[in-house]
């Protein structure tokens, strides 16, 4: 990792004060996020031995994870996973999620309209609540929503709400940490969550900046147009790299490159045809 590439102030955890590893510490941290301010489940346990636990393995952004199992009421239960700074990376309840008879299936827009008891707007507002007192680090992330919208080509269903993280003040760019949060449009209820927390941020230029990483997107797709480039992190065989991220198309494709910010290596992400 370059010098340029710097280990953000770790954001403290739902579990804070509990030391990583600890036992009982993931526990711990999943419990404080299922109690966690308006919306939480709140589960009744008497004691954390009642949480089941059991290893899991993230993706390069998570590391290594540790996954539990909550009873909730009656058959239901509620699944977590929390990364290695006791952090809540995933939470799911789909068994407590809107699910539609074979009848309201056959028009489900239709079914969803007469069973749903909350405006869209509300449907965000309850996302950010839920996701704003759960997710490390406060006040002192940035966030923006990038995606609303109803999901209804499965049983069961729910509204969904993506966020997307901003570089803070003081820094050029973080990894594109996301939050999305599934609700329940019946019953307003979180069914689930997914988190990505990698605290690193690129602090310093890198040395290519951004004219030279759009002259290496044009000499890899020669024709095309880009807009201008923007600064991310991501992880590339394994090991997290400061990339610049190009949107743009030529004659016959959409185009998404990203361009190393130390070397001007040019690499397609992805690629979608133009429509006639």
């Amino acid at each position: 990792m370059k010098a340029w590439i710097v280990g953000a102030v770790v954001f403290g955890s739902l579990g804070a004060g509990l030391a990583c590893g600890e036992e009982g510490s993931a526990q711990r941290a999943c419990l404080r996020f299922l109690r966690a301010g308006e919306l939480a489940p709140r589960p009744r346990l008497k004691t954390l031995g009642e949480v089941a636990t059991r290893v899991g393995v993230g993706d390069p952004a998570q590391g290594p994870l540790t996954e539990l199992v909550v009873p909730a009421q009656g058959p239901t239960q509620f699944t977590v996973a929390v990364d290695a700074h006791d952090a809540v990376v995933s939470y799911n309840a789909f068994d407590r999620a809107l699910r539609l008879s074979p009848k309201e299936l056959e028009d489900p827009e239709r079914a969803l309209a007469a069973r749903t008891r909350y405006s869209e707007r509300e449907l965000q507002r309850r996302a950010r609540v839920f996701f704003s007192a759960r997710t490390p680090g406060g006040k002192r992330r940035r966030w923006t929503r990038v995606e609303a919208r109803l999901c209804c080509d499965m049983n069961p269903v729910w509204y969904q709400v993506r966020f997307l993280e901003l570089a803070p003040e003081g820094a050029l760019a973080v990894y594109p940490n996301q939050v999305v949060v599934g609700l329940d449009p019946e019953s307003g209820e979180v069914v689930f969550y997914r988190a990505s927390h990698v605290r690193e941020r690129v602090t310093e230029a890198p040395a290519v900046d951004a004219e030279a990483a759009t002259l290496a997107g044009e000499a890899l797709c020669p024709g095309a147009r880009f807009e201008a480039p923007r600064l991310t992190l991501a992880y590339v065989a394994g090991a997290l790299r400061a990339e610049w991220s190009l949107l743009g198309a030529d004659p016959t494709r959409r185009l998404l490159l990203h361009v190393d910010a130390e070397t001007a290596e040019a690499r397609v992400v992805l690629e979608q045809p133009l429509r006639e």
